[in-house]
């Protein structure tokens, strides 16, 4: 970081240095990064569908409920969707009149002393701009979540669960995840490969034994609406399962003219079904009290060997105790404001939210890769708003990431 800089956070924060006692303010001992970061490790005791946490790499990123997956999706509907979205993941639905630009309404806007055309469309939308405004949209890859079932046979709900604890460990960028169902533990581990669309989980539980946790990978049609994901409309995609070995299975996925695949492995003994259409249910092996699973999304072939639970974490672990341990850090715990812990966490918290969801191949979109706005669609703006300060923190090759576009 240059003395500029520097000088520039500086600056930011003297409202808080000011409240220092003399004595304390020189000199001082270096920062202790990783006590900094994990003090600010979001923590959920209940169910709370206004909440989710996420993790990611910029160009990828999922998001979960309490349970460490997105077991509860429909809860969340109306809140903060659950989603897996990519950057390069997009659905454009037919255009069912063979519509052209030239249909649309257009107006010369003055800018800057030279004329500019916008679509001008009047209110409500006339239906080719409601086709141009919602296509393309950006794509719900696939919901990854858990079925569980009491041993009466019932279906888990929301208020089944209990001694709910997740913690968001920042540090190593893992969701852990702790809850009892039906008076038995569950504990998940929930990891993003820094490098790939991967996502990597880890359950462990008696109730994996006999059947009563399985892990459901859902997928749905493509919608400009917020839940990014269509699930009244099976008909309307294919998916095609091929089991490539007794612990791996490869997905081809069609929508209208879009395409990807999905690349899954598993613990052995674990046996993966097609329980209907584009819903598919992985159970444990019975002598088996945990179950790691491995679900990687690419727009075309996958191009190398999917890496294994345990070589996702190491790889996360290693991005993430990195990713702290440079740029530029702030540790406002020296302060005698109040208001010092907030300020601190909303830094943090800051860093790790835009490093996940901004700092892609293309500029943010304003909700970044948690759900759809905009059809998914980014802002040009939000380079600024979300992206600038990867410079100031001294991480300028995530801002780099998306110049090119």
């Amino acid at each position: 970081m240059n003395r500029r800089t520097a000088l520039l956070i500086a600056l930011a924060c003297l409202p808080l240095l000011g409240a220092w006692p003399v004595s304390a303010q020189l000199p001082l001992p270096p920062i202790d990064r990783q006590a900094l970061v994990v003090r600010h490790n979001p923590v959920l005791r209940q169910f709370d569908d206004a909440n989710p946490l996420s993790v990611g790499n910029g160009n990828f990123a999922f998001t979960a409920d309490v349970t460490g997956l997105q077991t509860f999706a429909e809860a969340y509907s109306a809140t903060t969707p659950l989603g897996t979205l990519s950057q390069w993941a997009w659905h454009t639905a037919p255009n069912p009149q063979g519509w052209s630009m030239d249909k649309f309404h257009f107006r010369d806007f003055d800018v800057l002393g030279r004329k500019v055309s916008y679509d001008d469309a009047p209110s409500p939308l006339t239906p080719e701009a409601e086709w141009l405004r919602d296509n393309p949209h950006r794509l719900h890859l696939g919901r990854i979540s858990f079925l569980l079932t009491a041993s009466n046979g019932v279906r888990a709900t929301t208020n089944d669960l209990k001694d709910v604890a997740q913690t968001l460990d920042l540090w190593n960028g893992i969701l852990r995840s702790h809850f009892q169902f039906d008076s038995q533990p569950v504990d998940v581990l929930t990891v993003c490969h820094p490098d790939l669309d991967l996502l990597a989980v880890q359950v462990v539980s008696p109730l994996l034994k006999d059947g009563r946790l399985r892990i459901e990978l859902h997928f749905p049609y493509g919608t400009g609406a917020t839940t990014t994901a269509d699930w009244s409309h099976p008909g309307a995609h294919e998916t095609l399962m091929q089991l490539t070995t007794p612990e791996s299975a490869q997905f081809k996925r069609t929508l209208d003219h879009d395409t990807y695949q999905v690349s899954a492995r598993w613990s052995p003994g674990a046996k993966l079904v097609e329980a209907e259409k584009h819903r598919f249910v992985l159970t444990s092996s019975p002598e088996a009290a945990s179950l790691e699973f491995v679900c990687a999304f690419t727009p075309g072939a996958p191009t190398s060997a999917l890496p294994d639970f345990g070589q996702t974490q190491a790889a996360a672990v290693a991005h993430w105790n990195q990713f702290w341990s440079t740029g530029g850090a702030i540790d406002l715990s020296l302060s005698k404001d109040v208001r010092w812990g907030e300020l601190e966490r909303r830094i943090v918290l800051s860093q790790y939210l835009t490093a996940i969801q901004c700092s892609g191949v293309y500029p943010p979109q304003e909700t970044g890769l948690t759900y759809n706005t905009w059809e998914g669609k980014f802002h040009l703006e939000m380079h600024w708003w979300h992206e600038a300060h990867f410079a100031l923190w001294n991480r300028l090759p995530l801002l780099e990431r998306s110049l090119d576009y």
